[in-house]
């Protein structure tokens, strides 16, 4: 049958909310929400020249599309370990 599930969260592999109830103050947030909440209000900055970028297209649900863009957008203004 062509009734098989295509999009899985993390939460289909790791049981985010159990984990959050566990760990007083770890409050989990979707993509979305987050994006929603920093990125096209203006509140996240570009590491190399400090201007603010919103998502591309302002867009914050990306379910079923090309994730490149969004990754690309989230080096720009993300701080992650070297290595």
């Amino acid at each position: 049958g062509g009734d098989h599930k295509k999009e899985f969260s993390f939460n289909d592999f790791f049981h985010l909310d159990s984990i959050a109830m566990e760990h007083e103050g770890m409050n989990i947030i979707t993509m979305e929400e987050f994006l929603k909440r920093k990125g096209v209000t203006g509140q996240l900055k570009n590491l190399q020249n400090g201007q603010i970028v919103k998502p591309p297209s302002s867009k914050t649900n990306w379910n079923g599309d090309d994730l490149n863009p969004l990754w690309s957008y989230l080096r720009d203004v993300g701080k992650y370990p070297q290595g």
